[in-house]
């Protein structure tokens, strides 16, 4: 998953879209806020965190690793072999909210 800090004069939203471009070489269009998450300081990570999870469709680029990514793939959620931090789930988060946007109704 694609993260990182919003710059001087960006907004969440803003710095979602530049991130994903920088670590992913994607380009995303932001369909909905997933949440908006503490992250807790750890022994390695020394500072707390606000993290806001938003659902992403793909509007272009090519996938494509970067100096802060060098080995990208898709995953289906369960076949990740290891997770950073919290990510997992706020990626389970995002599948849930995907999987009702996205459910057929009877």
């Amino acid at each position: 998953m694609p993260g990182g800090f919003v710059d001087p004069g960006e907004g969440p939203q803003q710095a979602v879209r530049r991130e994903t471009r920088e670590e992913t070489g994607l380009a995303v269009r932001i369909d909905e806020l997933v949440g908006v998450y503490h992250l807790p300081a750890t022994e390695q990570h020394v500072n707390e965190v606000v993290g806001i999870a938003y659902l992403c469709e793909r509007t272009g680029g090519e996938l494509q690793g970067s100096v802060e990514s060098t080995a990208l793939q898709y995953w289906h959620i369960e076949n990740v072999p290891e997770w950073h931090r919290d990510a997992h789930a706020l990626a389970a988060n995002a599948h849930d909210v995907w999987h009702r946007k996205h459910a057929t109704s009877p």
